[in-house]
């Protein structure tokens, strides 16, 4: 299933943008002036959607572009992000599956050599079963079976970063936003601190220093807060997220 979502993702199309389909592709978003701004692209020879991005890797235009994936050798764009998603979820799936069947394993390997428990002498002069420590399993299992325990941090450590990613982009999705708007929005946040740190007198740093500085820190962020603009493409949690995994787009787009 995992390679079949990645071949899906790969050959699909992203959402390319040709002049056949410019404008179609052009009534989908509308420029918010902000993020995205009405311009053409000199390699295309087109006009320039809002939330594409002509990709310097694959040399074409792709509609709402998100990010170019190295793993699937493709850009995810408009038509290709909910099978990007599942790719991500296939692959989490079975790391979950993977680490819960070596954890299993490790378990009856515990079991048939009886490495639960030990006896020590007790009080009374008599040995007592006691149940041994989880550092010292560990270290048994370190010696003896090494392989199988070294593998299994190694899916644990690549279940959480794939988590980490897919919890990422849902959060975006979510959220109407990509990738790489995301670098916009900062780039954005940033400028309107700056406009708001500029309009700002002198403050005397002689008396209450640091009460000053913090006092200046507060109205500068509500001042920057005033400066933003909402995010137009933000149409609600279910609204995006029925956007990305039901693009009607791609059958509109077919039928022009």
């Amino acid at each position: 299933m995992c390679l079949l979502l990645m071949g899906i993702t790969s050959y699909v199309d992203p959402g390319v943008v040709t002049k056949d389909s410019e404008n179609f592709h052009c009534s989908l978003y509308a420029y918010d002036d902000v993020t995205n701004t009405q311009k053409d692209c000199e390699t295309c020879h087109i006009s320039r959607p809002a939330r594409s991005k002509h990709c310097r890797i694959c040399n074409r235009c792709i509609a709402r572009f998100d990010h170019h994936c190295g793993w699937v050798n493709n850009c995810i764009g408009l038509y290709n992000i909910r099978y990007f998603l599942a790719f991500l979820v296939a692959n989490l799936v079975l790391c979950l599956y993977a680490v819960l069947l070596l954890c299993i394993v490790l378990k009856g390997l515990l079991d048939k050599h009886h490495m639960w428990h030990e006896r020590r002498p007790w009080q009374t002069g008599g040995l007592a079963p006691m149940r041994r420590p989880a550092a010292r399993l560990l270290q048994w299992l370190l010696v003896y079976y090494s392989v199988p325990v070294m593998l299994l941090i190694f899916l644990s450590i690549g279940t959480l970063l794939i988590a980490c990613f897919l919890g990422y982009h849902c959060s975006l999705i979510v959220k109407g936003m990509t990738s790489y708007e995301t670098f916009k929005w900062q780039d954005y946040k940033d400028h309107c601190k700056a406009v708001a740190q500029d309009s700002r007198p002198a403050v005397s740093l002689n008396t209450w220093q640091l009460w000053a500085r913090w006092v200046e820190s507060q109205s500068v962020k509500k001042q920057a807060k005033q400066h933003m603009v909402l995010n137009i493409y933000n149409q609600g949690a279910w609204q995006n997220l029925s956007d990305v995994l039901f693009p009607k787009h791609a059958v509109v787009s077919k039928q022009d």
